[in-house]
């Protein structure tokens, strides 16, 4: 029995070795499966056994991995641009890679791969929240043009100018000139069109309102209707018959009955 407990705690330091050698080389998905097996074996050892430094072992290893897969968390959330917990985050990185570096020895390796993914995607998440910052502002900007309040869109523009400042990135920083001149433009351009339609407002309706117009007056030609007169013209009897014969001839027999019925 006891050979056996000797014997797990034995499989415990190669688990925990190769572990480091994993860490050590960058393969971290591959020490997150042994870390598994490691765990299983340490939860075996009996108590009397697991002693302050096979439990410091599993502990240190157990930071190192937190702190890539934090790193990979990082990673994901930045990549599908969901940045309310980055800075939670980032926070979190830096306690971790502060503790490995200051209680864990030989872990430079670590430690440089954790820093380098921290410092781009703390530049990515910047990046991506002076976007959101700048689209935000973008689309109020419009709205405030569309109910023609330019004193708040003025304020708008102002507050896009800070952003553009900030930005650090060469191509970003031409990208966003070219779309504050643009912003600008328009709402020169409707300020310009808002006082032309004052100025017409004022022609139409203040200067001319003393004015007395007088109305015009058009000759409404009245048409005669034309009256169809009915004129009746009596027939004697023998040209009814003639024109009675002419209908028969040409087989018109209804039009001929009802000259007879008349007669």
């Amino acid at each position: 029995m006891f050979s056996r407990s000797k014997n797990r705690v034995k499989k415990f330091g190669e688990l925990t070795k190769e572990i480091d050698k994993l860490i050590d080389k960058a393969r971290y998905e591959d020490a997150i499966f042994y870390y598994a097996k490691a765990n299983e074996v340490f939860d075996a050892i009996p108590a009397s056994l697991k002693t302050n430094e096979l439990r410091q072992i599993l502990e240190d290893i157990n930071r190192e991995l937190i702190l890539y897969m934090k790193v990979k968390e990082l990673h994901i959330l930045v990549s599908e641009n969901k940045l309310a917990r980055v800075p939670e985050l980032i926070e979190d990185i830096e306690m971790v890679i502060k503790y490995i570096n200051e209680n864990i020895p030989n872990k430079q390796n670590l430690i440089d791969f954790a820093t380098e993914q921290l410092d781009y995607l703390r530049k990515k998440s910047d990046e991506l929240h002076e976007n959101l910052q700048f689209n935000s502002r973008h689309i109020n900007f419009h709205i405030l043009i569309k109910r023609k309040d330019f004193t708040k869109a003025r304020a708008e523009i102002n507050k896009l100018e800070d952003l553009y400042r900030k930005v650090s990135f060469h191509r970003k920083k031409i990208f966003l000139f070219n779309k504050l001149q643009r912003l600008k433009d328009e709402l020169r351009l409707a300020e310009g069109k808002e006082a032309n339609k004052a100025q017409v407002k004022h022609y139409l309706f203040e200067k001319h309102s003393t004015e007395f117009i007088k109305p015009e007056y058009k000759e409404v030609l009245k048409l005669k209707a034309k009256i169809k007169k009915t004129v009746i013209v009596e027939q004697t009897p023998e040209e009814i018959c003639n024109r009675i014969h002419k209908l028969l001839k040409k087989n018109n027999l209804k039009d001929a009955q009802k000259l007879m019925e008349s007669v």
